[in-house]
């Protein structure tokens, strides 16, 4: 089968959740750092061109960086917070 595009599917989710913007709130609400990097990509690939999910989504892959004991998954999300 074939799925939809990441980012229509995200747009969807996005529009049933009340907008992308909505999608980086609770992202930077939840403790769980898995979950808040899930739904800042959700909210980033529905409004690539938002400037404050763009921050949003840096901030919380930084944070994620620092929590992680791994050298290898610090310099993952590390990159993820610089793109």
């Amino acid at each position: 089968m074939k799925p939809p595009r990441e980012a229509a599917l995200a747009r969807e989710i996005a529009a049933l959740a009340g907008g992308a913007q909505r999608l980086a709130e609770r992202a930077s609400e939840v403790s769980d750092a898995r979950l808040a990097c899930e739904l800042i990509e959700l909210a980033a690939l529905a409004a690539p061109d938002d400037e404050t999910i763009c921050a949003a989504r840096s901030a919380i892959y930084d944070a994620r960086a620092q929590q992680e004991r791994s050298l290898m998954a610090r310099g993952i999300f590390a990159a993820a917070a610089s793109r």
